[in-house]
């Protein structure tokens, strides 16, 4: 029994012209030239047509129920008599191909999306930090987008803020908002003349200090934290200082006249207040630092 050759169907249009699209959108959203996409939708022997008279029915019918543009050619045939079939599909444009690939609420957005984006800057190289951020953006659900464009326009007009991510004045953009999103964000701010930290402050980090002389106390509680910078203003008197590595050592120690202690976040850096010649500096744990008192 003779098969019939391949027999293209709508769907399989569909699905040939949402590869088209994944292929060349970025392209084409950003002015490159669209090739039409032409398929050809199979061309059945009439042995094959007779052998196989539903599926090429089902197959005609198929096309004349879609909504696609398609080429037909009549053949005649001398068992079968006229017959009119589907040859050829041709979709040229871009919005046609992305209509054939049902796409097109994705290509309205990122025009959209692009159009708002360049209004950013009129500059000769903006076009080029778009397409090479395209990633960034494209895919962003839409109220991720908007904070986004919110947030690159305000970071232009505040490149030099000095603001906490907290204190920006920008729906929807916090902390862990900015900290998904801070690769677009800088992506796109920097070439717009703003700073690589975006301009903005970081919480200053608390140390734990505990003052272990009652006497120097003056009225502070035993065991606080504050920025290093405030730390730093304040006069301890203190003779020895412990910087210790680990908070429940730290909340433990006992108390011990003339001595301060304040945590020292593994990182060895010490503070202003603990680095007068006549204060002397003790480790406390192994990789604490350690500073022998000046005589």
């Amino acid at each position: 029994m003779a098969e019939p050759q391949k027999l293209v169907l709508p769907k399989d249009v569909v699905a040939r012209a949402r590869r088209t699209v994944d292929r060349h959108l970025k392209s084409w959203l950003f002015g490159a030239s669209v090739d039409a996409l032409t398929i050809r939708l199979g061309s059945p022997s009439e042995a094959a047509v007779a052998a196989q008279r539903a599926v090429v029915e089902n197959w005609v019918h198929a096309w004349q129920d879609s909504r696609l543009d398609v080429r037909w050619e009549e053949r005649r045939w001398p068992s079968l008599g006229r017959q009119l079939l589907p040859v050829v599909v041709t979709i040229e444009g871009a919005d046609a191909i992305v209509a054939a690939a049902g796409e097109t609420r994705r290509w309205q957005s990122l025009q959209q999306r692009r159009a708002q984006l360049q209004a950013l800057d009129d500059g000769p190289q903006w076009s080029a930090v778009l397409v090479e951020t395209f990633r960034y953006w494209n895919s962003l659900a839409d109220n991720d987008f908007d904070r986004l464009l919110a947030t690159v326009r305000w970071l232009r007009q505040n490149p030099d803020s000095g603001l906490l991510i907290r204190q920006l004045p920008i729906p929807g953009v916090d902390t862990k908002w900015l900290g998904t999103h801070r690769t677009a964000v800088t992506a796109l701010a920097v070439p717009l003349g703003v700073p690589e930290h975006l301009g903005l402050r970081e919480r200053e980090l608390l140390r734990a200090v505990v003052i272990a002389d009652p006497a120097l106390r003056r009225g502070l509680p035993r065991i606080f934290a504050a920025p290093d910078g405030e730390l730093a203003g304040l006069d301890f008197a203190a003779s020895q200082v412990l910087v210790v590595e680990n908070l429940q050592t730290l909340e433990a120690l006992p108390d011990v006249p003339g001595t301060i202690a304040v945590f020292g976040w593994g990182d060895h850096a010490m503070l202003a207040v603990v680095e007068d010649d006549d204060v002397g500096v003790i480790g406390v744990d192994d990789d604490a630092l350690m500073r022998t008192p000046r005589s």
